[in-house]
């Protein structure tokens, strides 16, 4: 992985603000979080902002993706 100067990371309390899940959800990787890569800096946890980005809009996608699905799905009213 190549971290460029324009890198920007978060914090797992901004990833959970964003994302809508509780901290404790990122920390042990629950609700497919662990496909985010972690970074460690010492003691703290990092993510680079576009991994959260990129999870948070793929689970965006597949929820979009759900609904229709379930549209198309139901019986027509007779």
């Amino acid at each position: 992985m190549n971290l460029g100067e324009a890198t920007e990371f978060c914090t797992i309390r901004e990833a959970a603000r964003r994302s809508g899940l509780a901290p404790q959800t990122w920390y042990q990787g629950g609700a497919g979080t662990d496909s985010v890569p972690r970074i460690r800096f010492g003691r703290s946890i990092r993510l680079l902002r576009a991994d959260v980005e990129r999870f948070i809009n793929a689970r965006i996608l597949e929820a979009k993706q759900s609904a229709q699905l379930e549209h198309y799905q139901q019986p027509s009213p007779k």
